[in-house]
């Protein structure tokens, strides 16, 4: 009678485990949308020379995260400096270029691409549209 106890004990123990494991697990939270057009699970840093020319040609905000002597040595028409290590510092002056709803495009380029993928990043998380055009090269 004890083993058959134990048995019982043991098939309802092991009944219950596997009944609980098997729950469904619970559906992940939506990704919260933001107006900005660059999707949430985009690599904001991530390089996209002829999203960028396109951008361009319709009308994006161009910034050159540059120093200031590879500014004047060269730059795309219409960039408006802004180097990256200044760009959280200066996010009054993007929204001047921008609008205040966010309503344009903001491309970025520096020399090779990491400065503007670090400041692209720091403009995704406030908010703006952004494209990491790469290098100047590339976009000329």
């Amino acid at each position: 009678m004890r083993a058959g106890f134990a048995l019982g004990a043991f098939a309802f123990t092991c009944t219950l485990g596997v009944a609980g494991c098997a729950k469904e697990p619970a559906a992940p939270a939506p990704v919260p949308q933001t107006k900005s057009a660059t999707p949430a699970n985009a690599d904001p840093a991530a390089i996209d020379v002829a999203a960028a020319k396109a951008a361009i040609a319709d009308g994006a905000v161009v910034l050159d995260v540059r120093t200031q002597s590879e500014f004047d040595a060269g730059a795309l028409p219409g960039a408006h400096l802004i180097p990256h290590d200044e760009v959280a510092a200066r996010m009054a002056e993007v929204e001047a270029l921008v609008g205040p709803e966010r309503e344009k495009t903001v491309v970025l380029y520096c020399r090779s691409g990491r400065r503007s993928g670090m400041a692209a990043k720091i403009l995704h998380g406030a908010g703006y549209t952004v494209i990491n055009g790469g290098a100047f090269s590339d976009l000329r």
